[in-house]
């Protein structure tokens, strides 16, 4: 079944049907060199700062990739339905 709500409240976040973990891996914005990718932040940190000590390079960017969904916020006429998704 197919319903277009245009109007109504929606939430987002982790996905409840598709639990995997989070990756997140850090990247080089001097070199584009990157942390193997990793469940938890304290891996990725460590690399960048042993990147630095290494190179010099001070400039990162987090990356992190999550399984999200939609869901029907409180309101949402199909709030109730949910488990029916």
């Amino acid at each position: 079944m197919t319903r277009t709500l245009r109007h109504a409240a929606w939430t987002i976040g982790a996905d409840r049907e598709d639990p995997a973990p989070s990756a997140r891996f850090i990247l080089c914005r001097d070199c584009e060199t990157q942390s193997e990718p990793s469940t938890s932040q304290a891996p990725t940190d460590r690399w960048a700062l042993k990147h630095t000590g290494e190179t010099g390079h001070r400039a990162y960017r987090e990356l992190v990739i999550a399984n999200l969904r939609t869901y029907p916020a409180a309101g949402n006429p199909l709030e109730q339905s949910e488990e029916d998704w």
